[in-house]
């Protein structure tokens, strides 16, 4: 059964059987959001006293919390309603409004995940990444990021929180670590009207009510939202008219409309368009996309765009069958290629596309430069690597990550790293990214300059005495400090290898372990 067969069956018995809708909201949105889960079929209770959420959480056949109103007696209720519908196997919606502007938003959202109790996370970009990684800033409750750059943190998030992780934008990203579906649809229009996504929360949660598969469920509120949205769309004016013309149209909707206004709905196999700056590790992410993807049993096969026939992208389909084709700067794709890939992607087939570029396709399509119609099925759904300046607070932990990575390597003790060389990593700018942060790290471990401003006042045989003393640390490293095994290794004379030991005053036995 596709997804609108599902969507279809779902909503007719969602207005069969009228399932009872907790609300625990917002003072702004109470009356639009009542009056929408009632358009659409639902029947809401909205019910925020400390005496009773516990008694609606159990009898509901779903709870929405939703933190856009916060106040102390407020969060003991909401952790108290999400408890309780745990425990009576009520699924929960959350939607963390404004999660990363204030401390008291974050820990409340955080708070109610840690219940365990929460089956869908519905937020926008920002909120998402607050939760994720609990670095990122929000402005008010709108968001400040584009919907890319939440996915890998919405995945990672929805694999340790255990919850669905909806991301709604001019794209809707819905994932739970294993599985994605990405939606297009909805009008820009319904940005103007407050209390649009916390709709969105509340009709999600009507369709948990009827529907096991918390993913499944999240993408089927989002649809309905977004085909309800054009609808509306057609018959409003401006802002105002559209909030009414929209309850019009999610009590009218029906099969007809869905099948016709339901039509993106992408699911694991959909392409991805991997973006971020050079050295940011583009084919890394590539790579984790595919082994969290449903077809991660299959292969990873990753080829240069460049230069690439038509010919040898259908052999690099046929190698990559069954799992993940990545194609790295596929802005330098030759343009017959473009075409080719195109028409295979349209016709479908047994190998997921992943495409990786570090310049800006959009600008390239403007440009003339780059297939449009490719570039626009590629960015179905995008993911955004940002540089390292964007993230000045995660160059530590990657640094010292790195550093223990490069130690196992050399097989040679991680050395210290103190506060004040952590202070200037990040005051540097890195134009290299992960990339040129890796490379310090291991010049770091081998005790080599780790800044061209350090390596300016050495000569050429000061520096190259400095590679040396490295190389014979990292080679006595790996050899666990037997020098003889050492000397064989850098296929020098052992008399000449004891020689240089003895000028660079390095003992073999203090790197035996």
């Amino acid at each position: 059964m596709s997804f609108v067969d599902t969507l279809v069956a779902d909503l007719a018995e969602l207005r069969r059987c009228a399932p009872l809708v907790h609300n625990i909201t917002n003072y702004v949105v109470m009356n639009s959001t009542a009056n929408a889960l009632l358009a659409l079929g639902a029947s809401p209770v909205m019910a925020h006293a400390r005496e009773e959420v516990e008694d609606f959480a159990a009898m509901a056949g779903a709870l929405v919390v939703n933190i856009g109103t916060l106040s102390p007696p407020w969060i003991d209720a909401m952790t108290a309603a999400t408890l309780r519908a745990k425990e009576a196997g009520t699924p929960v919606v959350l939607d963390p409004v404004g999660a990363g502007a204030t401390t008291l938003r974050t820990r409340a959202a955080e708070t109610l995940l840690e219940t365990g109790g929460v089956r869908v996370v519905r937020a926008n970009a920002s909120e998402i990444l607050a939760l994720a990684s609990a670095t990122a800033e929000t402005k008010g409750v709108d968001a400040v990021h584009a919907v890319g750059d939440a996915l890998a943190p919405a995945i990672a998030f929805a694999e340790r929180s255990r919850a669905v992780a909806c991301i709604s934008g001019e794209v809707d990203h819905v994932v739970d670590g294993e599985r994605q579906l990405t939606l297009r649809g909805g009008v820009p229009m319904m940005t103007r009207v407050t209390g649009m996504g916390c709709t969105a929360t509340a009709v999600v949660g009507a369709f948990l009510a009827i529907q096991n598969d918390p993913l499944v469920a999240a993408a089927e509120g989002m649809a309905v939202m977004s085909a309800a949205g054009e609808l509306a769309a057609e018959q409003a004016r401006g802002p105002g008219t559209l909030q009414l013309a929209f309850l019009d149209a999610l009590h009218t909707l029906g099969e007809e409309e869905l099948r016709a206004r339901v039509r993106s709905v992408a699911p694991t196999g959909a392409e991805v368009l991997v973006v971020g700056p050079p050295g940011s590790g583009i084919s890394k992410v590539a790579e984790v996309v595919h082994l969290m993807s449903a077809v991660s049993r299959g292969p990873f096969v990753k080829r240069p765009a460049a230069g690439l026939t038509p010919e040898a992208f259908a052999a690099l389909c046929e190698q990559g069958a069954g799992g993940s084709v990545f194609l790295d700067e596929v802005s330098a794709m030759p343009e017959a290629t473009q075409y080719a890939a195109l028409e295979a992607l349209e016709q479908g087939g047994a190998v997921r596309v992943i495409a990786g570029s570090t310049a800006d396709l959009a600008q390239r399509v403007a440009a003339g430069a780059f297939n449009a119609d490719l570039y626009y099925r590629l960015d179905v759904m995008r993911v955004r690597i940002p540089s390292l300046a964007e993230r000045r607070e995660d160059i530590p932990v990657l640094f010292r990550h790195y550093v223990a990575q490069a130690a196992e390597q050399a097989g040679i003790p991680a050395p210290e790293i103190d506060p004040d060389h952590l202070a200037a990593l990040m005051a540097q700018d890195w134009p290299g990214n992960a990339r040129s942060l890796m490379s310090a790290a291991m010049r770091f471990v081998l005790g080599m300059p780790d800044e061209a401003a350090q390596e300016g006042g050495l000569g050429l045989a000061e520096q190259m005495a400095q590679v040396e003393r490295s190389l014979l640390i990292a080679a006595l490293g790996r050899q666990n400090g037997r020098a003889s095994e050492a000397a064989k290794a850098l296929k020098l004379p052992r008399k000449t290898f004891y020689d240089k030991l003895a000028r660079y005053g390095i003992r073999p036995e203090d790197y035996r372990r």
